[in-house]
């Protein structure tokens, strides 16, 4: 049986592996957009948190109760982008995207799913990306290009 920490070194491996340098041109002003990571699963928040770190975005601000994400809309500024797990407790992604929009009007979010099948039946206008090899390929390019169309 392999234990959690050694999981948790073979995921870091495999992630900076893949994103391993930094080859964009962009200003440091760009990276301190402030990006928001909901995920039940602290695991999947720690994996997406590390993939937005070595590209350079340290403005991260992880939750893993989609209501307590709500809590914080309410006290802080619009966030750049949210990144959310689609399938949570009490409500899913496309939902608290759509709550979110209600506080921050024409939010940009991000679902990341393991069920890709059932996140698109909501049509949502939010981009939708598989846990696993598409996060890893897909999550920085969609990150960059809400981010440049907001800048």
């Amino acid at each position: 049986m392999v234990s959690i920490p050694i999981l948790l070194e073979e995921l870091m491996n495999q992630i900076f592996q893949k994103n391993s340098v930094n080859t964009r041109n962009t200003t440091d002003s760009f990276y301190n957009n402030e990006i928001l990571i909901v995920d039940d699963f602290p695991f999947c928040i720690l994996a997406i948190e590390m993939i937005l770190h070595n590209e350079g975005f340290k403005n991260t601000k992880s939750f893993e109760d989609p209501i307590a994400v709500l809590q914080y809309a309410y006290q802080s500024t619009r966030p750049s982008v949210v990144i959310t797990d689609f399938q949570m407790p009490k409500i899913n992604g496309v939902e608290l995207l759509l709550e979110l929009d209600i506080i921050f009007p024409g939010i940009d979010g991000i679902i990341v799913t393991g069920l890709p099948d059932e996140a698109h039946q909501y049509l949502s206008r939010f981009p939708i990306l598989e846990k696993g090899e598409e996060v890893n390929a897909k999550l920085i390019d969609t990150v960059l290009s809400i981010v440049n169309k907001n800048t």
